[in-house]
């Protein structure tokens, strides 16, 4: 019995010692796999930081998708994939749309989500064709970074491809306030009275086929049609031209006749109706319910043209004068300013505004003759500047002042 005992307890520790040989043996391997894919992640860190510094785009993606494989729970491995996608080259729909899903990832506290932030905009702006959601997320982001550069920029750009004059207008003078006012802002305001921007009907035409369904985007090409329209008559009066430029005009007059309509439809008829002389026309449109009216430079000038129009002068300068408190640097309100002052014998001050009208008109023609809007130089900002001081954008002045005294 005592032997059976002596062996029972011999082969109890053998067990015992298997046991904790085997515990042990996996305690080795998983901490040695576990210090190996710390140093594997470490390397892949190291890696990802400098090839995103010296843009060396498709190693960041190799890099960042054997970081996501390993460790899942990473932002950063999921930030820097994302933006190594967007960055390599040309986005294609299916891309753009695997860099959007690896970007989401980011969670908000990071201190990474004002660049995805940009970075999202831009690609729903672009790639993947979504302007109204990138609009939206653009106003959200805003109020979160209301000093981004980008996202302002990118806002601004889609509020003049889709004719919004006065959100834009609004936007410029915000981005004055809070320093986001990069110099291709200051182009945009600039040329708000023409509306004017070369790549506009092919932009929205893309738009428009990626979301049929959008009635704001319907609108924006109908409005781009007629704009581009009137610009190419101006200077250039043919039957050809006049025809395309009436087609134009019967379209977006039959959208009167189906309703809703928004604001910046009403606001190009408008323009194309008093560029035409149409006063009666123009009558009709300001009976239309508008909404966003009150604060809307360009209904007040259409107001101020019809009342100077049919010799209601006193009325017509205060609404003239209301357009220009709206909008200090429309170089088109000024011109009915002179206009109205000629008529009623104002001679020098209609001097004055012609000579503020006509400095405007020249520097929105000197944004046309740009290949790009953003191939602003500082001598045009200069320029910019002495013209918005005479309108009296005390906002503009400032911001200006600011940036060519760097």
């Amino acid at each position: 019995m005592e032997t059976k005992g002596i062996v029972e307890n011999r082969n109890f520790r053998n067990r015992l010692l298997s046991i904790v040989l085997v515990l042990a043996g996996i305690g080795i391997y998983f901490g040695w796999n576990f210090y190996a894919t710390q140093q594997e992640i470490d390397a892949l860190v190291q890696q990802s930081i400098r090839f995103e510094s010296r843009g060396r785009w498709n190693d960041l993606e190799a890099a960042a998708r054997r970081w996501v494989q390993i460790q899942p729970e990473s932002d950063d491995a999921y930030f820097f994939l994302g933006k190594a996608i967007a960055r390599k080259g040309r986005l294609t729909p299916a891309t753009a749309e695997e860099s959007l899903k690896s970007l989401a990832f980011v969670a908000p506290e990071s201190t990474r989500h004002q660049e995805v932030t940009e970075l999202r905009i831009g690609i729903l702006f672009g790639a993947a064709n979504k302007p109204e959601e990138a609009a939206a997320e653009a106003v959200k982001a805003l109020k979160l970074y209301p000093s981004s550069g980008p996202i302002r920029l990118m806002y601004c750009n889609f509020l003049l491809m889709t004719l919004n004059r006065q959100q834009l207008i609004d936007q410029v003078h915000e981005a004055c306030r809070t320093k986001s006012d990069v110099p291709v802002i200051y182009g945009y305001l600039t040329v708000a009275d023409t509306a004017f921007i070369k790549d506009r009907t092919a932009v929205l035409q893309t738009w428009y086929e990626a979301n049929p369904q959008d009635l704001t985007l319907k609108d924006a090409v109908l409005l781009a049609g007629l704009l581009e329209a009137r610009v190419k008559l101006v200077g250039n009066i043919s039957n050809e031209s006049q025809k395309t430029a009436d087609e134009a005009m019967a379209t977006v007059n039959a959208r009167i006749a189906a309703p809703p309509l928004s604001s910046d439809v009403v606001r190009e008829l408008l323009q194309a109706r008093i560029d035409a002389g149409d006063i009666s026309g123009v009558s009709e449109l300001l009976q239309l319910p508008a909404e966003g009216a009150d604060l809307d430079p360009y209904h007040w000038r259409a107001r101020g043209w019809y009342r100077m129009m049919v010799e209601e002068y006193e009325t017509a300068e205060k609404d003239l004068l209301q357009a220009k408190k709206l909008f200090p640097m429309s170089w088109k309100t000024h011109n009915e300013l002179a206009a109205l002052y000629r008529r009623t014998g104002r001679l020098p001050e209609a001097a004055k505004m012609q000579s503020i009208a006509d400095q405007g008109r020249q520097l929105d023609g000197r944004i046309r003759e740009l290949d790009k809007i953003s191939d602003l130089d500082r001598s045009f900002l200069g320029l910019l500047l002495k013209y918005a001081d005479e309108c009296g954008d005390e906002t503009v002045v400032e911001a200006l002042e600011k940036r060519l005294d760097k």
